[in-house]
């Protein structure tokens, strides 16, 4: 496969937008649902831990919000970035194939149509379980930063902007 040299990927929201999908456990009587609701999220939050000391140890810096959401730090060569990706993908806190959140779902739907109203018109529909992927062409689109400040607003509630509020208010 040919891969395409990009200069710098400025992907803000290639893992910033990652959903935090639920594990499917039995529901038998003896079930306590907290006690599962907080395993299946201590579960994700090692899965995420080891999923940015793997994409550091392959050359991309990520940062972890407290929220769960995680972003690219700085500028990375999009072959450097796939590298990482394809080498972390046991420890990527998504899951393919697993059903997402569907209110998260709708909430990046929203914050897709406003991105693209507000400028950037590449920016993909999230999709299913995977939630929203750009690369370089979206992320060094010139209206990008003005577009994610005004369209925060819908972003999940695991997604958290760089001033560390959550996209919901």
């Amino acid at each position: 496969m040919t891969r395409i040299r990009t200069g710098g990927a400025r992907a803000a929201l290639l893992l910033a937008l990652a959903l935090t999908v639920a594990g499917c456990g039995s529901q038998g009587d003896d079930t306590d649902p907290a006690a599962e609701a907080v395993a299946e999220e201590d579960a994700q939050n090692e899965r995420q831990a080891k999923f940015v000391e793997c994409m550091s140890e392959h050359g991309v810096q990520v940062e972890l919000s407290d929220g769960g959401g995680m972003k690219i730090v700085g500028r990375s060569a999009k072959d450097t970035v796939d590298d990482a990706m394809e080498a972390c993908r046991e420890y990527s806190p998504v899951r393919e194939g697993a059903s997402a959140d569907p209110e998260a779902e709708e909430r990046m739907r929203k914050m897709a149509q406003c991105m693209r109203d507000n400028g950037v018109e590449e920016f993909p529909d999230p999709e299913a379980g995977r939630g929203i992927q750009i690369g370089p062409e979206v992320g060094n689109d010139p209206d990008f930063e003005k577009a994610q400040a005004e369209c925060d607003k819908y972003a999940p509630s695991g997604s958290r902007r760089s001033d560390g509020s959550d996209g919901n208010g």
